[in-house]
């Protein structure tokens, strides 16, 4: 079974429910290597999610 990059540098944990926005801030180091469209599967609520994307659009991606 492949392993996320997030099971990788976070010691082999798997989480899907995001807390805190720095959470995703290692994604910066990989910006150059994502492909244009990414795919994040949160288990946070509908609202929780739209704030990660626009935190994720703003200050990961900086579109």
């Amino acid at each position: 079974m492949p392993l996320s990059l997030y099971t990788l540098f976070h010691g082999g944990r798997d989480c899907h429910y995001l807390k805190k926005n720095k959470e995703i801030d290692y994604l910066k180091k990989y910006r150059n290597y994502l492909p244009e469209y990414i795919s994040l599967e949160l288990e946070n609520g509908f609202e929780r999610q739209l704030e990660v994307k626009k935190y994720l659009e703003e200050k990961i991606l900086n579109i």
